[in-house]
């Protein structure tokens, strides 16, 4: 959210009929948004303060705004990794049947994204309002000089896209749109997103200059904002049932 804050200046003169209100906490303090009304309220005073700060003053989320989007918050192409390695860690041998790619994956990927935290908030939106609703996952994270053993490669290609019909198929369920990640920022070596991307160190701290990969800088932010609002401007309003 950090990155989409950041890129939002320098995208919005493109875009001078768009306001946009930017609500972020951590995926933990989240957990104490809750429905109230016509609303979605911070329930604990951690929480309260956060989304005052990001948002400049908004302790709520209201049902008046043109269109909502949600990032992150468990939407994590990673972990889809996590869950393929778990289910063939019970398996003998090293081939994967078809049964296994076109049933099983898919069933046990649509059950983990099922349960994060985006697709609540997406379910508690979507009894308040029947505006348009984008879920963008987290970004993958950035390519090393020196990959690590647990480092995504081209072989999880197959599973992301795996990933990604679960949450398109779930964000349809709600009537809403899963964008994924913009090819522009994944590098050609690996299932990562570019270094480029990376916050400067003068921002991080000395013990996360080595190890965050997992957040970006505004550049990063611009182009996701850009297809973003691209995506909302062409998809058609939805007709939710509140």
């Amino acid at each position: 959210m950090a990155a989409l804050k950041a890129g939002w200046p320098t995208i919005s003169p493109e875009y001078p009929d768009v306001e946009m209100t930017f609500f972020a906490g951590s995926a933990q303090a989240m957990e104490s948004l809750e429905l109230d009304g016509n609303a979605l309220v911070a329930t604990t005073d951690a929480l309260r303060k956060r989304l005052k700060t990001t948002s400049s003053g908004l302790a709520s989320i209201a049902n008046d705004y043109d269109a909502y989007v949600i990032c992150g918050l468990g939407l994590n192409g990673q972990a889809a990794g996590q869950v393929h390695r778990i289910l063939r860690a019970g398996k003998k041998g090293s081939e994967l049947s078809p049964d296994y790619q076109n049933k099983e994956l898919p069933a046990a990927l649509a059950e983990a994204v099922g349960r994060v935290k985006a697709i609540r908030i997406l379910d508690m939106l979507r009894r308040i309002t029947d505006a348009k609703i984008l879920l963008i996952a987290q970004p993958l994270r950035a390519e090393s000089d020196v990959p690590a053993e647990n480092a995504p490669s081209r072989g999880m290609r197959w599973i992301l896209s795996v990933f990604h019909s679960a949450c398109e198929q779930l964000a349809k369920a709600h009537n809403a749109t899963f964008m994924p990640q913009p090819l522009e920022t994944l590098s050609d070596a690996s299932v990562a997103t570019k270094a480029k991307f990376l916050p400067s160190q003068a921002r991080l701290s000395p013990d996360e200059s080595r190890e965050d990969r997992a957040h970006m800088n505004g550049e990063y932010g611009a182009i996701v904002l850009r297809h973003a609002l691209d995506v909302l401007a062409t998809a058609p309003k939805q007709d939710a049932p509140r």
